[in-house]
């Protein structure tokens, strides 16, 4: 993770070079690229591609960056003032480096999620790592953060990133954006999991993607901690979650060993928290009973009656819920939902319909992003009320993820915050926590003189073999004065 050069200056901060930097490729960059007159745009461009490149080789050698090689991609307006990419700057920079075999480019694949359209990918060579180690002293890059204050993302039907007006609600979310996004970015966040299995996490990421997408993947980018928020089919009615954080991909089983600032952490979460936010805005109390129990199916199959109802209320109609539902839950490979003949898909959405027959109208609707919404107001209401204590929570959609020692304060805060808004106590679920799950292994397998007396000796047990977190602790914990911190500005059309 050290990586050697002087102190840059991100392009927020100006449109200088690498002033001083007796690495500077600038000038070789810019006549292999064939650029003879004032191109204002080039240093600039060139500088975030070299810092992520930078960033991403101390995470791992290994790691890609994956940028879009379709022209309309960055011909989109955006309007969350991030720094953007332009097409034929990058493209000659990018063509440029790897003539000069700064970068080493792999093939592209056609990536349909969210509209990314053709991706390319590229890694530094040993020969731009050696000479920035050649020439400099230690640069530790901390941070990968958005370069705007607030990333506010609008995307049409099509999930593509559109234009929008500015006004004060647009100006507010950005400002509660940036305050929610400095206080997370001043927190070391990590996953306290040895390295084989932090492997096997790596490996259920890579059976989620593609593995075009995946294939040089191998570690998690923990220095990813910026909060987007993103709204749907071109209105701020729809959607409005936060997205973009590293802790969001982590399988929800293992995000109990993530730690923040070295203490262990735990996850608090809203049980049924769409179904009751539908009872609770036709004027209704919320069900007491569990909202995804269906009479004549096995609690066994909560899970997966959870997902079939998320299918109903995000559905436009009950024909595309009922395509989705068989194709994603057939018979053969469910047998604990379907434990009779009489029980099919086209039953359990009559079911469910019978079972919230008070809300029925928002089932098959399409009225799954207008809950997102207000789920997301929630979250932002609950990190700022924490965020004004000094305690740092983790989202992930209507899941927060703070300290074990601020459990209760996140608690309180939920409450509050659906009280205000409902005028209605939501039922709040706990998730297991790494040292409960931990010591009950523990207690079975070890003999009672080694197992911990405490939280506090579990945790600092639990960091033996945990290499890669450690690293990464080190990492941000050193203060020496050789080692200049840099924040990196992510181009939009940048990323892993």
């Amino acid at each position: 993770m050290q990586l050697g050069t002087k102190p840059l200056v991100p392009p927020e901060e100006g449109r200088e070079s690498f002033p001083g930097s007796t690495w500077d490729v600038t000038p070789e960059v810019k006549a292999n690229a064939k650029i003879v007159r004032k191109y204002d745009r080039f240093p600039n461009h060139l500088k975030i591609i070299l810092l992520n490149l930078l960033y991403f080789h101390g995470i791992d050698p290994d790691m890609v960056i994956s940028y879009s090689a379709d022209k309309n991609i960055h011909s989109n307006p955006k309007n969350d003032g991030s720094f953007i990419l332009k097409y034929h700057s990058m493209a000659k920079i990018i063509a440029a480096l790897s003539r000069l075999e700064y970068v080493e480019k792999f093939v592209g694949y056609y990536d349909k999620s969210k509209g990314a359209g053709k991706r390319s990918r590229m890694r530094a060579t040993a020969k731009l790592i050696d000479l920035v180690r050649l020439h400099s002293g230690n640069i530790l890059i901390r941070n990968r953060i958005l370069s705007s204050e607030g990333a506010i993302i609008l995307r049409d039907i099509n999930k593509k990133s559109i234009g929008y007006k500015v006004d004060k609600d647009i100006i507010r979310m950005r400002k509660n954006l940036k305050l929610i996004n400095e206080r997370i970015s001043k927190a070391f966040v990590g996953l306290c999991v040895p390295d084989d299995y932090l492997a096997k996490i790596m490996v259920k990421l890579r059976s989620k993607r593609s593995k075009g997408r995946m294939k040089f993947r191998k570690t998690l980018d923990f220095g990813k901690k910026a909060l987007i928020r993103v709204f749907n089919n071109g209105s701020f009615s729809d959607g409005g979650r936060f997205y973009g954080p590293c802790w969001q991909a982590i399988p929800s089983a293992d995000r109990k060993y993530i730690r923040i600032d070295d203490e262990p952490t735990c996850e608090l979460d809203f049980s049924g928290m769409h179904v009751k936010i539908m009872y609770a805005n036709e004027g209704l109390s919320v069900p007491e009973d569990d909202v995804y129990k269906l009479d004549g199916i096995s609690t066994d199959a909560r899970k997966i009656l959870k997902k079939i109802f998320n299918i109903l209320i995000n559905a436009k109609t009950e024909d595309k819920a009922l395509r989705s539902i068989r194709r994603n839950f057939r018979r053969k490979d469910h047998p604990v939902l379907f434990s009779s003949d009489a029980i099919t898909h086209g039953s359990i959405i009559t079911a469910f319909k019978e079972k919230h027959k008070s809300i029925a109208k928002y089932i098959c609707s399409g009225h799954g992003v207008k809950l997102q919404a207000m789920d997301a107001q929630i979250a932002e209401e609950i990190l700022l009320h924490l965020g004004d204590k000094g305690i740092v929570a983790l989202p992930v959609h209507d899941s927060l993820i703070v300290k074990t020692v601020h459990r209760q304060e996140l608690l309180d805060a939920m409450k509050i915050v659906t009280m205000s808004k409902y005028n209605q106590d939501f039922a709040i679920k706990d998730n297991d926590t790494a040292y409960k799950t931990d010591m009950e292994t523990i207690r079975k397998e070890f003999p009672d003189e080694d197992i911990p007396k405490s939280e506090k000796e579990y945790a600092d047990l639990a960091r033996k073999g945990c290499t890669t977190y450690n690293n990464l602790m080190e990492v941000w914990n050193t203060k020496h004065s050789d080692f200049h911190f840099v924040t990196i500005p992510t181009a939009g059309l940048l990323t892993v």
